[in-house]
């Protein structure tokens, strides 16, 4: 359970917009675009465009992001779809939704 209830009336929105979805599976696109990463990446064979591919837990959150749903509600239909308990799947969402907003993928309003 999290420890601020205040967070499950948090509204989830995307801030990367670099995203492609096939069969509800979200893919997250990230360009280097620095000079800096460029530079390194051109030394060490890296390659400019990165993916991430997130899985059906994190697709199905990822996808409901912007869509006026609280964390509350995607928590519970989560917890249905995915045949989870409500405080098993409230864990989990938290953290996974705290990962993305601390990396910046996600805000909250």
């Amino acid at each position: 359970m999290t420890k601020n209830k205040d967070f499950l009336t948090y509204k989830p929105v995307h801030i990367h917009k670099d995203f492609k979805v096939n069969d509800n599976i979200v893919t997250l696109i990230f360009y280097h675009k620095s000079l800096w990463s460029n530079l390194v990446g051109w030394l060490i064979k890296k390659p400019r465009v990165t993916y991430l591919e997130l899985d059906d837990l994190g697709s199905y959150f990822w996808l409901n992001c912007g869509k006026d749903k609280t964390m509350k509600i995607i928590i519970q239909e989560m917890s249905e779809i995915f045949h989870d308990s409500y405080e098993s799947m409230e864990t989990r969402v938290s953290k996974f939704g705290f990962h993305l907003a601390k990396n910046q993928y996600i805000g909250f309003l």
